[in-house]
């Protein structure tokens, strides 16, 4: 069995300097899964799922397109969210991650506080 992740193309994770929890995809981040379309054109699947956050769904897109297949939403793939900062400054994002940043690496699996 072999199975592949793909990882999403950039996300805008802020606008307006506002933080954004579900984000979709930047300019780039379509460009990337277009070229990602493009990479895997040849290859065969026997199953695609997609996590249901946008920028998995804007990135699998092209793919799927590509592929001739629908969309399969797995609820199980969505990572862990992070808090409700939606709307709130991007500062308070850029701290909660260095904060994660500076723990071990096996205490990271934990999230982020208060996700």
């Amino acid at each position: 069995m072999e199975i592949v992740l793909i990882r999403h193309g950039e996300p805008e994770w802020v606008r307006q300097g506002l933080a954004i929890v579900d984000p979709p995809l930047t300019e780039l981040g379509h460009r990337q899964a277009h070229r990602l379309a493009q990479a895997l054109s040849g290859e065969e699947f026997d199953e695609v799922l997609v996590s249901p956050l946008v920028r998995a769904r804007q990135t699998a897109a092209p793919l799927l397109e590509t592929l001739g297949r629908g969309e399969i939403v797995d609820p199980w793939l969505e990572e862990i969210r992070d808090p409700l900062w939606h709307g709130t400054p991007a500062e308070k994002a850029a701290e909660a991650y260095a904060e994660l940043k500076g723990r071990k690496a096996e205490d990271r699996w934990h999230g982020l506080n208060g996700g």
